[in-house]
């Protein structure tokens, strides 16, 4: 509601209390300022007379005119007319009747849905008078936003805020560990059934333990959530592979341009070898020298095939000691093959000595 409608409702009011204190009728009273409620909670919209005098036998009535019909909560004769009031009211409205001898008319409304919002009208009637006040409602939807990490990009993280299901429309705001404020580079909003769902992004330097915070906060209902992001030390040790992972790419192209100048080596001292060099071979030799000379320079070049020489002295050296290694596990192999044909050998003598020992024996017998 606009502050100029705010002002022209307060003076209607103020102008039916005093109308109605001229006639000598009795004053209602309720809430200046809209009331705010949340979808699913209760909410009590005030209203009662200024002095405290029974209304248990007078009517009450409850209405809202943007509706059809228009009764939310009829009470007369000591009970609730259930036949008048609007369906979508039905088992979610009541007064509190204890406090009706004291004009407590108030009405309290159960289970807020949006389509709750609106200006209710209390009207207390006699058979001579009547007098009201009206009641504007707002009703609002939160729910808890969240963040959640989307991607990185080098040493940046991309965090995302994520609020669904708000009503009005709400804002987002983000802040570092220390209370400043960021802007963000994204933000978008979808209306739907249950209200406005947004979301909102941020660029950071991935910082370990360092702390973000969302806050979503809708003015009109009075309400804000926030949550808060720690960036983890996992992501600390992503920065290092990446970084790892370049200086390996790094190395290997090291490697490739000196294996590319070995190869241009070569093929010049195949045409500097020649006792008959053609134009081919020339123009080859010009070719190389031109690249060498434009590629590489010679210092950085010594000082990499130097540590190729290294590296191929370790592995000659590995080589070595595998190939020792292997003629041991020969050697091994050989002493055991030797040592089962010799088990062999020994139980086929065994077995013929036994049985010419028994041929003797049957022939003395004889």
């Amino acid at each position: 509601m606009s502050a100029t409608a705010a002002c022209g409702l307060v003076e209607f009011l103020l102008f039916t209390n005093v109308l109605s204190a001229i006639k000598g009728e009795p004053q209602l009273m309720g809430s200046p300022e809209p009331l705010a409620g949340l979808v699913g909670e209760d909410v009590t919209l005030p209203c009662s007379l200024q002095t405290a005098e029974s209304v248990s036998e007078k009517t009450v009535e409850w209405t809202r005119s943007d509706l059809n019909p228009t009764s939310v909560h009829i009470f007369r004769e000591g009970r609730l007319l259930y036949d008048e009031q609007n369906a979508s009211f039905q088992q979610r409205t009541s007064l509190f009747l204890q406090e009706l001898k004291n004009g407590n008319m108030s009405l309290t409304l159960r289970r807020l849905q949006l389509s709750d919002k609106g200006t209710y009208t209390c009207k207390l009637v006699q058979k001579k008078w009547e007098t009201f006040i009206q009641v504007r409602l707002v009703v609002g939807a939160v729910s808890e936003p969240e963040i959640s990490p989307e991607n990185t990009e080098g040493t940046r993280l991309v965090l995302k805020c994520d609020a669904k299901n708000w009503y009005p429309k709400p804002e987002i705001e983000w802040r570092d560990g220390e209370g400043r404020s960021i802007v963000p580079h994204d933000y978008n909003h979808t209306e739907h059934d249950e209200g406005y769902s947004v979301y909102s992004r941020i660029t950071v330097e991935m910082t370990v333990n360092d702390t973000y915070t969302c806050t979503v906060h809708q003015e009109d209902i009075r309400q804000s959530r926030e949550t808060n992001y720690t960036v983890p030390y996992i992501y600390k040790e992503v920065v290092s592979l990446r970084e790892s992972k370049s200086a390996v790419i790094g190395l290997l192209a090291v490697f490739g341009m000196i294996i590319l100048a070995l190869i241009l080596s070569i093929l010049m001292y195949i045409c500097v070898s020649k006792t008959s060099p053609g134009q081919i071979c020339q123009q080859a030799r010009r070719t190389i020298i031109m690249d060498e000379i434009d590629g590489l320079k010679r210092e950085h070049l010594e000082s990499e095939i130097s540590n190729l020489k290294e590296q191929v002295s370790r592995l000659q050296e590995e080589r070595e000691r595998l190939e020792m290694e292997v003629s041991r596990l020969k050697e091994d192999i050989e002493c055991q093959r030797g040592n089962q044909d010799l088990r062999r050998r020994l139980s086929s003598g065994l077995v013929t000595a036994d049985t010419e020992s028994q041929r003797q024996q049957g022939v003395q017998r004889r």
